[in-house]
Parts: C-alpha cells; structure tokens; sequence
C-alpha cells in the first residue's frame, strides 16, 4: 500500500470512530421525549378520561403516571425521598395536610398559574406551594332497597344512635386521604367521643370509599360515609344507592396539585398544572363526578350547587389545613386506638 492510499484509509478509519461515536451519544437515533411522572389517587376510571386529554394537551412530553390510594401516594413519596430522590414531578392527591407538610419541609416548587385566580383563596395556599384541582365532598351514602329517604339518617352526628347500630361503614383514614380529612374535621366538630360512639355502636372501618360502597350495596352495612363521587357514579350505574346531604355539614375536602421541588423537567411541570387548571381540565374533573376548583364551571350532574356545600361550614380551607398539619398523625394515632385497639 503507497502513502497516499494509507493515508486516505487511515482518514476513512477516523471518520467511521467518529461517526459511531456521535451516534452513540445520541442513542443511535432521535433524542429521547421527556417524560413527567405524576403520582396521583385519581380514580382509575378518570384517569382514563384525563389521561388522554392531559397527553394531546403536552405535546412533546411523554406523560408517566402512579396511581395508587393518597396515603400510600405519600408512603411511596416518603420512602423514595429517603433513598435519595424521587422521580415523581406533579402530585395530586387528596389529602391537603400532607402537601401542607410537605410545603414546610421545602419539598414543593410555588407555582401559581394565571387560572389559579378563579379559585377561591381560601382553597388555595397563599404562597402558592399547592393548590386546589378539585374537590371531594363526604356525604352519607344508604341502600334505598333496605331504607326510605324518610328512614335515612339526616345528620353525621345521629350515625351514633341505637337506631344504627350495627349498620354503619365508614373509610379507613389510615388509608384514604379523604377519609383522614372527615376524621380531622368531625373530630374537631364533634370530638373524639362522637368516633368512640360509632365503634360501641359496631361501625365498618372498611379500606377507601370503594370499599365503603360495596358494602352499602350489598346491604351488609346499608348506610356509610364516602363521597359523592362514588354515590353519583353508582346512581348512574344503577346501584340502588341514595345520597344524603348531612344538615350538620357535608365535609368538603380540597384536592390539591403540586410540583415536586426536585424536578428535572420544570416547564412541563408548569404546562400541565396549567393544563388541569384550564377550563378542560376542570370539566375532566366533573366527568368523574367531582367539582372542579374554577366555580365558574357547573359541578356534576345531580349533585347540590358547590357554594351551597361550602356555605355549611365543614370545608377543609388553608387555615384549618394549616392549624391541623401538625396533628395529621396524632389523628391516625388517635383514630386506630380507638377503633381498632
């Protein structure tokens, strides 16, 4: 082989090692999507209905979700953040104490979108660390085909005469989220005599309030405390199941949105709480039988009007959230010696 052939062979070499190298870095081919990872206790049967929305809405960013009950959304946060990191980026769960805790721990990124002003600020922290997506409402579910409308309990509190003993299901707070938050709040209204006579009258502590209403349905324990997504949905369903707005105050319990302090993709962190505080995304939250944050947009069919409920007192607002952080788990503490103790 002449110099001049070796040369041109040894340049064709060093072009080919350079080429792979370039596509080695590149992952042989076009750059990866980002992705957001967002851990949330949605319902499955709206996730599947927001899901779709919220991927066509954030081109560009691959959407990753974690779906699982609110307490254990938190236990999963708590035990990934001890290793080390975390790859969740949004969460939206429905236990407004643990973001309020987290805020304090400096583990949430303040965003306030310009369609977070349509929410009341009572629902919204004023730092902007969390805000309110949508709202759960805890009313008094019964089995129609055991009792009339005039045979039903009108009040949360009557849940402990002896008319009722022995009849009543009420959700787990050590499991759900919205159930933690009726304990913080009838506990406050009531005391924690009013828990102490639901278990002398043999109350169901029974899981979330999936697992509430199975049992009204089957009449095993036909009046319970869940929420009026779960009875607005069964009464679609056909499931003979009615709904009691409590005289003493249905409990209204804000949801919140969050991005996670640590992220690694902070605008499309943004895009997408924009996204669920658009009035899109507010109206995928009404599909699955919840009210949406903006009061601007009607809440579910056959459900009371949303100002009504939050006029009755029993709403979850930053105060009382604020107040009641630091006593979340002393109420699951309280809750479980009493009811399972």
């Amino acid at each position: 082989m002449n110099s001049a052939a070796g040369g041109a062979c040894l340049q064709r070499a060093a072009a080919l090692f350079l080429l792979a190298g370039c596509l080695a870095l590149s992952g042989c081919g076009e750059p990866k999507e980002p992705e957001l990872w967002i851990y949330t206790s949605i319902y499955r049967e709206v996730l599947d209905k927001l899901a779709p929305q919220a991927q066509a809405a954030m081109a560009g960013v691959k959407l990753r979700w974690y779906k699982a009950g609110s307490e254990e959304v938190a236990a999963r946060i708590t035990a990934e953040l001890a290793s080390g990191q975390t790859p969740a980026d949004i969460l939206m769960t429905a236990d407004p104490f643990w973001y309020q805790a987290l805020k304090e721990e400096g583990l949430l990124r303040p965003y306030r979108p310009p369609e977070a002003s349509r929410v009341p600020p009572a629902l919204t922290d004023p730092e902007g660390a969390y805000l309110t997506s949508r709202a759960a409402v805890m009313v008094i579910g019964y089995n129609a085909q055991i009792f009339s409308a005039d045979q039903a309990p009108e009040t949360f509190a009557e849940l402990t005469q002896p008319r009722w003993q022995g009849k009543v299901v009420i959700g787990d707070p050590l499991k759900s989220g919205t159930a933690l938050a009726t304990v913080a709040m009838l506990s406050n209204k009531l005391g924690w005599d009013y828990f102490k006579a639901l278990r002398a009258s043999d109350v169901v502590v029974e899981g979330g309030n999936s697992a509430v209403l199975r049992r009204i349905e089957t009449g095993d324990r036909p009046v319970g405390v869940l929420l009026l997504e779960n009875l607005l949905k069964a009464r679609e369903n056909r499931s003979p199941v009615e709904i009691v707005y409590p005289r003493d105050g249905a409990v209204v319990i804000p949801s919140p949105i969050a991005i996670v302090a640590g992220t690694d993709q902070p605008v499309a962190a943004e895009r997408f709480v924009r996204f669920v505080m658009s009035p899109e995304g507010q109206r995928a939250m009404v599909e699955g039988y919840m009210y949406p944050a903006d009061p601007g947009i009607a809440g579910p069919k056959g459900s009371a009007p949303f100002t009504s409920l939050l006029a009755m007192g029993r709403c979850l607002d930053t105060k009382f959230v604020r107040e009641m952080t630091a006593e979340r788990e002393t109420l699951k503490e309280t809750f479980g010696q009493i009811m399972f103790e």
